[in-house]
């Protein structure tokens, strides 16, 4: 018996302009990280900080 390979379609991310279509400059890229050990609080600002910056920030930066 021949064993059927399963097709899983690949998830589509929408690409983000790299150019702004009022001004047509480019659109900056920005990074959000910390720098040491920093407490909760501001562990927590720092993923504020990345959502309110998101479409153009590095949401998962390691």
């Amino acid at each position: 018996r021949n064993k059927r390979k399963v097709f899983i379609k690949p998830v589509v991310k929408v690409k983000q302009p790299a150019i702004d279509h009022v001004t047509g400059n480019k659109i900056p890229k920005s990074f959000v990280f910390s720098r040491g050990k920093v407490p909760h609080s501001l562990k927590q600002l720092e993923l504020d900080l990345r959502k309110l910056m998101s479409p153009h920030t590095a949401l998962k930066l390691k």
